[in-house]
C-alpha cells in the first residue's frame, strides 16, 4: 500500500471510530493520543496508550462503517475487511497507523509494542498489519502469527485478512491454510481460499482428508467443497479423487 492509499485508509478509520464516541470521554482521549506525536512516537508512552483503550472505550463493540465508508474500504484495499474489527481493536489499530504515516522510525517503535506481553494487544497489532505496509519486519509479524500455536495469533492473520493473499509464498500459504484445515476454521472465512489455489494444497488438504477419514475422524463439507472445486475447475486428471473408496464420511 502507497502512502497516499494509507493515508486515506487512517481518514476512514479515525471518522468511523469517532463517529461512534463522539459524545464520550474516550473521543477527546482518541484525538489527543493521535494529535500529539509525544503520545505515539515513543514506545513506552504508545504502549501505555494502546494498553488504555479498553479503560476508555469501557464497553466493546464492533466497529461501524457506513456505507460510504465501507464502498472506500474496497477502493483502497481489496478484501480489506474492517468492520470484522472491534471497536478496541480499531483504536489500537488506528494509534499503530499514527506511528506508520506519522514518525520516521515506525519500525522501531511498532516492534516494542509487538512484543506486547498483553495477546489482545497483539492480536489488534496483527489484524492491522494489513495497513502497515509490506516491509520485511511486518511480513516476519505476519509469518510468526501463522506459526504460532496461540490460535488468536494465528486467527488474525489466517482469517478475513486479504494479508497473506499478497504477500505469502505458495509454501506459505498452503501450510497456513493446512493449519487452520487442521484447527477446524472455515475455509470460507480465508480471503482468497479457492480463488488462489494450486495443484501442490489440493493434495495436501486431499491426504489430511485420507488420514482424517482412516481415523475414523469427520471432513467437513468446506473441505471436500475446496477439493472438488479444484479438481473440476483444472481437469485434474492424475489427481483422482475417490472419496468413497477411502473411508466412509462419519
Amino acid at each position: 500500500m502507497n502512502s497516499t492509499l494509507g493515508l486515506e485508509a487512517y481518514a476512514i478509520l479515525e471518522s468511523s471510530i469517532l463517529r461512534q464516541v463522539n459524545r464520550e470521554t474516550a473521543g477527546i482521549w482518541i484525538k489527543q493520543v493521535t494529535g500529539s506525536m509525544l503520545e505515539y512516537s515513543d514506545p513506552v508512552k504508545l504502549s501505555l496508550n494502546i494498553a488504555s483503550v479498553p479503560k476508555q472505550i469501557r464497553v466493546d463493540r464492533r466497529l461501524i462503517l457506513n456505507e460510504n465508508d465501507i464502498k472506500r474500504v474496497h477502493s483502497i484495499y481489496r478484501g480489506w475487511q474492517p468492520e470484522k474489527w472491534s471497536l478496541i481493536e480499531a483504536v489500537r489499530i488506528l494509534f499503530n497507523l499514527a506511528v506508520i504515516y506519522k514518525t520516521d522510525n515506525a519500525e522501531k517503535v511498532l516492534s516494542h509494542a509487538y512484543q506486547l506481553p498483553e495477546l489482545n494487544e497483539q492480536v489488534a497489532f496483527l489484524k492491522g498489519v494489513l495497513l502497515y505496509g509490506g516491509t520485511e519486519f511486518f511480513l516476519n509479524c505476519a509469518r510468526e502469527a501463522v506459526r504460532s500455536n496461540i490460535r488468536p495469533l494465528f486467527a488474525a492473520i489466517a482469517l478475513f485478512n486479504p494479508f497473506p493473499t499478497d504477500n505469502f509464498s505458495e509454501d506459505e500459504w498452503n501450510n497456513m491454510i493446512l493449519k487452520a484445515v487442521s484447527w477446524n476454521y472455515p475455509l470460507r472465512d480465508i480471503y482468497s481460499a479457492v480463488t488462489r489455489d494450486n495443484k501442490a494444497l489440493a493434495a495436501m488438504l486431499y491426504e489430511y482428508a485420507k488420514e482424517q477419514m482412516g481415523a475414523k475422524r469427520p471432513v467437513s463439507d468446506d473441505l471436500w467443497k475446496y477439493i472438488d472445486a479444484y479438481t473440476n475447475e483444472n481437469k485434474f486428471s492424475d489427481f483422482d479423487v475417490q472419496r468413497d473408496s477411502i473411508t466412509p464420511k462419519v
